[in-house]
């Protein structure tokens, strides 16, 4: 974070999550650049039938707000429990 961080009185940090997610999508756009804005997706990988693994990866999936550099093609794989 570009500020000293506030602590309280436990001496606990507290982190403002709003800016923290600006400078690092910042971080990441300006590496994107650099790259010659490569075409950037979501791609996962689900091995076995872990119900709560399903619901969260789908929920990355339809997530409704995405960088502007990211492409609107995902690729989700799912894969036995078996596969080693």
């Amino acid at each position: 974070m570009t500020q000293v961080a506030a602590r309280t009185t436990g001496g606990a940090i507290l982190l403002d999550g709003v800016q923290l997610r600006d400078e690092t999508v910042a971080k990441i756009k300006t590496t994107i650049d650099k790259a010659g804005k490569p075409a950037i997706c979501l791609a996962t990988v689900l091995v076995g039938d872990d119900a709560p693994s399903h619901i969260y990866v789908k929920s990355k999936h339809q997530k409704p707000k995405k960088p502007a550099w990211f492409q609107e093609a995902s690729i989700c794989r799912q894969l036995d429990a078996s596969t080693s």
